[in-house]
């Protein structure tokens, strides 16, 4: 899950290690609940728009270092 996932908050609020559950579907592949089976304090919204919801910074799997090599092709 960190490997994938650098860093999640909802609601100004880190949700990386408190909220994240795992599970793997066999027609989407890796999947990730917000509010877990076993969440004991749910994260819910209540004010619309980008500020009130969910960020979520993914590792790609391309490195910074590789990325501008393929980029600078001078």
């Amino acid at each position: 899950q960190t490997e994938l996932i650098l860093s999640c908050q909802f609601n100004n609020h880190d949700c990386l290690n408190q909220t994240l559950e795992w599970s793997f579907e066999a027609n989407y592949g890796n999947c990730f609940d917000l509010n877990g089976k076993n969440s004991n304090n749910p994260m819910n919204q209540f004010v619309p728009g980008w500020a009130g919801g969910i960020n979520i910074d993914l590792f790609a799997g391309v490195q910074k270092k590789k990325a501008e090599n393929l980029l600078d092709k001078s």
